[in-house]
């Protein structure tokens, strides 16, 4: 290499190469190109010549590459192309990228490096790393977005942090206008509304429906000054579908400020937006009806007490005039008539026991009561003791688990609790009915289980079982409403709970609620 350097020829072609060109001997440049001076930040190559390669080397990169340039000149094996920083003299650093090759200089071993400025590569890289990043965190934080004003201010900001421009704003259509909901430097209820049919970029980005990219706005013949004077616009159009919905509009005092990047980047974020849109639009349109179900069911619990208490009056009339006949004039009527008057008597008793769990239903949903502390195995012996007598008639057993302390309301605990256990018993032909009650948990729920040996339930009438006087059975088997279960339902409901059941005719049922954790007031 040191003959070739003295052919003048070569020289030449060194010395005129825009790549840097350099060759060192024990860490020391002996020889540099123009372009390597230049790469340093000096002005002549002399001033290079017999200058450690690490003083131009910050503290940050120096280790690392002192172990390069030692191990290669004991023949370890190396990386022939790396970056590395340089620090220059007025304190700036830069990267760059050397190719090295160990040659013969003059005798001697030395490395000869081929270098070159990447500085804005790595500069447009990280740019590009950081905007894709930026891509990603805005669609995965619109997902939480419960506004369509909320998701326009934060794709705004994101905007900012991922392109420089002074002014801009996010509209919306909304009939023959775009209305701006967010706004750069001045309050959106502040800007003008634009009709349609006017002129403008940003009026054309929504015509057109493609993004507006405009350099030089003096040029262009629709330009009209919104946030004052700006030289260059970008407006992308918000699409839901086919259909245009908006416009992301941004604006520069400066010529030439946005890219075919920039568009293409802001035509992504309009998409995360109109997606985010359709969901808030679907969100919104979830809990308008959630809350119409809501009113209308507490509107029907409302009716059905009023109606249900209402019809108790004239219902204590019947029952009582019937008896007063049957008591004081039933030696005078015939069998017919006494037959008639007991179908009548047992009839309005069927209906008051309907009407008492009517009324027991809505009041679950009415009536509001404030939770207490309720040990639930004091709870269940208190029902045992309620239960004592039939029981004790039917040689029936009641199991009762370990169960836990909960915060929940007492009065529905104990209906509940009744309801499940006085099922057990009733609907039970066994010669000694069992009915078990236990409990289990994880993190987040309680899940009690009321298991009974009873006379179990067909698959088919499973799904019907929770329904309001859902009867299984005649009134001559068992007697009852067939509200029981629906009220079981509500309660668990009122706990923000679920409930299911397990049965096998002739076997028994099982029957699972749940009750979450820390419930302090009820779900509604």
């Amino acid at each position: 290499m040191g003959q070739i350097l003295e052919e003048p020829n070569y020289r030449q072609l060194l010395e005129k190469s825009p790549e840097s060109v350099s060759i060192i001997i024990n860490g020391k440049y002996v020889y540099v190109n123009k372009s390597a001076a230049k790469l340093h930040g000096l002005n002549e190559p002399a001033e290079l010549i017999g200058q450690e390669v690490t003083r131009f080397l910050p503290a940050s990169d120096l280790d690392r590459v002192k172990q390069i340039m030692m191990g290669r000149a004991k023949g370890e094996e190396h990386p022939l192309r790396y970056e590395f920083k340089l620090l220059r003299p007025d304190g700036s650093e830069i990267v760059a990228e050397t190719q090295v090759a160990l040659i013969d200089y003059g005798g001697r071993v030395a490395s000869l490096s081929f270098a070159r400025d990447i500085t804005e590569k790595k500069r447009f890289e990280e740019q590009t790393r950081s905007r894709l990043e930026a891509l990603h965190r805005h669609a995965a934080n619109l997902a939480n977005m419960t506004t369509v004003q909320s998701a326009a201010e934060y794709s705004f900001e994101i905007i900012e942090k991922i392109m420089g421009f002074n002014d801009g704003a996010i509209g919306l259509i909304e009939e023959d206008y775009l209305k701006f909901i967010y706004a750069k430097t001045a309050p959106a209820d502040q800007l003008p509304i634009l009709p349609l049919n006017g002129r403008g970029i940003t009026i054309r980005a929504i015509k057109t429906g493609k993004p507006q990219l405009v350099k030089d706005t003096r040029l262009d013949p629709e330009y009209v000054t919104g946030f004052g004077t700006s030289l260059s616009e970008l407006d992308v159009p918000i699409k839901i579908g086919d259909k245009v919905v908006g416009v992301i509009n941004l604006e520069d005092s400066r010529l030439n400020t946005f890219t075919e990047e920039d568009a293409k980047i802001l035509e992504i974020l309009s998409e995360h937006l109109s997606s985010a849109m359709i969901n808030i639009q679907s969100q919104e349109k979830i809990k308008f009806h959630l809350e119409e179900l809501e009113r209308s069911n507490r509107d029907l619990d409302e009716y059905a007490y009023v109606v249900s208490h209402d019809l108790k009056a004239p219902l204590r009339t019947i029952k009582s005039f019937s008896t007063f006949i049957m008591e004081d004039y039933g030696v005078k009527l015939d069998e017919t008539g006494n037959d008639y008057l007991k179908r009548v008597n047992n009839a309005a008793t069927n209906m008051d026991r309907l009407i008492e769990d009517l009324l027991l239903l809505s009041r679950v949903s009415r009536k509001f009561v404030d939770p207490e502390e309720v040990n639930l195995n004091e709870l269940l012996d208190e029902i045992k003791y309620d239960q004592e007598g039939t029981l004790h008639e039917k040689d029936a057993s009641l199991i009762i688990g370990k169960l836990p302390t909960l915060d929940l309301q007492r009065i529905w605990a104990k209906q509940l609790f009744s309801n499940f256990i006085g099922n057990g018993l009733k609907f039970n032909r066994s010669q000694h009915p069992t009915v078990e009650v236990s409990c289990t948990e994880d993190q987040e729920k309680y899940t009690f289980t009321v298991k009974d040996n009873g006379v179990g339930i067909d698959e088919k009438q499973i799904p019907n079982l929770f329904k309001i006087f859902t009867r299984l059975h005649t009134s001559e088997e068992f007697e009852g409403t067939g509200a029981g279960l629906a009220i079981c339902k509500k309660i668990v409901e009122y706990f923000g709970g679920r409930i299911w059941i397990e049965s096998k005719v002739g076997v028994g049922s099982t029957f699972f609620f749940t009750v979450p954790k820390r419930v302090s007031k009820p779900v509604r």
